[in-house]
C-alpha cells in the first residue's frame, strides 16, 4: 500500500520531530515571548513614526503594552506566543496602509495589503471583515483605482493558493477538508467568562476612555494625526468587536492592546499645558479599567 499523501508542510514537520520537545520545551517558548514582544515594542516605535511623523518620548505606553500583554488570561505560553506573533503579522500588513498616506505609493503596498491579510485570514477567516474598512481607507487617500483593487485581491488569493500548497494533502479531498476546516473556524464562537471576561470588560473600559479622548482631540488635529487617531481607534474596535465572539483567540485583544498602546504614546506626549493632554477623568477611567485588568489577575 502506498502512504497516504501528507502536506508539504506536515512532511516537513514530521522530519522535526526529533526537535519538537527543544522547541516546545517551557523556557524556549517563554523566551520567544519575550523576544516577540520586544519585536512589538519595536513595531509600536515604527508604527507611531509612520502615523505621526514624530516619536513621543515617554515610556508609559511600551509599559502598558507589556503589563497587559502579562495579564491576558491564557493557559500556557505558546497560544500567547501564536497570539503575538499573529498581531505583529497584523500590525505590519495594517501599517502599509499608513505607508501610503505618507508616501502616495503605487498598487505595490495595496498587494502587501491584500497577501498578509489573506494569511491572516488562513489563520482565522474572522480577518477577512478588516478587508471592507481597509480597502475604504485606502478609497479616502484616492488609492483604490481598478489597479489597486485587482492588486489586492490577487494577493489575496496567492495567500490562500501559497497556504493550500503547504497545509493540504495534495488531494481533491485534502483540499475540501482544508477549506471546510478554515471556513469552519467561524462557527466556533466561545464567548468570556471568569478571567477573560472580567480582563475584556477592563480592556472595554480603556477602549471607551480612549475613543472619547480621540472624539475630543480629534477636530483639534492637523489633518494627518486626526486621520490616523481614527484609523487606529476603528482597528482597536473592530479586533475588540471580534474578542468577544471569539475569546479563545488571543490575537484579537492583543491587536486592541496594540494600537490603544499606540495612541496612548501619542496622547501621552501631549503636553500638559494644553487643552488636549490627558485629565484626570481619563486617567482615572484608565485606571478603573487597568483594575479590571489586574483584577482578572487575581
Amino acid at each position: 500500500m502506498p502512504p497516504e499523501p501528507q502536506s508539504l508542510a506536515g512532511a516537513v514537520w514530521t522530519g522535526l520531530e526529533l526537535l519538537l520537545p527543544s522547541v516546545t520545551h517551557p523556557g524556549a517558548v517563554t523566551l520567544f515571548l519575550w523576544l516577540s514582544a520586544l519585536l512589538f515594542i519595536v513595531l509600536l516605535h515604527r508604527h507611531n513614526v509612520l502615523g505621526y511623523g514624530s516619536e513621543r518620548d515617554t515610556g508609559l505606553a511600551e509599559l502598558f503594552l507589556l503589563g497587559t500583554l502579562s495579564a491576558l488570561p491564557h493557559d500556557g505560553a505558546l497560544p500567547l506566543l501564536w497570539a503575538v506573533l499573529t498581531g505583529v503579522l497584523f500590525v505590519e500588513t495594517v501599517s502599509r496602509v499608513l505607508l501610503s498616506y505618507a508616501l502616495k505609493r503605487g498598487p505595490v503596498i495595496a498587494f502587501e495589503v491584500g497577501f498578509g491579510l489573506g494569511l491572516l485570514a488562513v489563520i482565522h477567516p474572522a480577518y477577512v471583515l478588516f478587508a471592507p474598512y481597509l480597502l475604504y481607507k485606502f478609497s479616502r487617500l484616492r488609492l483604490l483605482s481598478s489597479k489597486h483593487f485587482s492588486a489586492f485581491v490577487m494577493a489575496f488569493v496567492a495567500a490562500w493558493w501559497l497556504s493550500v500548497v503547504l497545509f493540504a494533502e495534495p488531494s481533491v479531498a485534502g483540499l475540501w477538508s482544508f477549506a471546510v476546516g478554515r471556513v469552519s473556524l467561524l462557527s466556533g464562537i466561545a464567548f468570556p467568562e471568569g478571567k477573560t471576561l472580567l480582563f475584556l470588560i477592563g480592556l472595554l473600559v480603556i477602549l471607551i476612555a480612549v475613543s472619547a479622548k480621540v472624539y475630543v482631540l480629534s477636530p483639534r488635529s492637523i489633518a494627518r494625526h486626526k486621520w490616523v487617531l481614527v484609523f487606529q481607534i476603528s482597528v482597536a474596535w473592530m479586533a475588540f468587536a471580534l474578542a468577544v465572539p471569539y475569546s479563545d483567540r488571543l490575537s484579537f485583544p492583543v491587536i486592541t492592546l496594540f494600537f490603544l498602546s499606540s495612541i496612548l504614546r501619542h496622547l501621552i506626549g501631549v503636553s500638559g499645558d494644553r487643552e488636549q493632554a490627558p485629565g484626570p477623568v481619563f486617567l482615572s477611567a484608565l485606571a478603573l479599567g487597568a483594575g479590571f485588568i489586574v483584577w482578572s489577575l487575581i
